[in-house]
């Protein structure tokens, strides 16, 4: 029972939608897949399909949270623009 207790959310405490979480996690997964995409191709010099991937990973993962992967997608972007 004292496990069952320590499950529970205080009271008070704002419990996340679940349909939220899933639309994060569906936000980050692709931004990690476009990041991959866009590093493959910054890597081999291919500089334009590098910007796209960036560009479009960041219009995938714009949402009411914060997603590490964006900073991430915006560093490259940065990145592959000085080039």
């Amino acid at each position: 029972m004292s496990n069952a207790i320590g499950c529970m959310s205080k009271p008070g405490k704002r419990v996340p939608d679940p349909a939220i979480l899933a639309m994060k996690e569906l936000a980050r997964d692709r931004g990690e897949i476009y990041l991959e995409y866009a590093q493959r191709s910054f890597n081999s010099g291919d500089s334009r399909n590098a910007r796209s991937y960036c560009e479009e990973g960041l219009q995938l993962t714009i949402g009411p949270f914060y997603l590490c992967v964006r900073d991430q997608l915006s560093d490259l972007l940065a990145k592959v623009n000085k080039s």
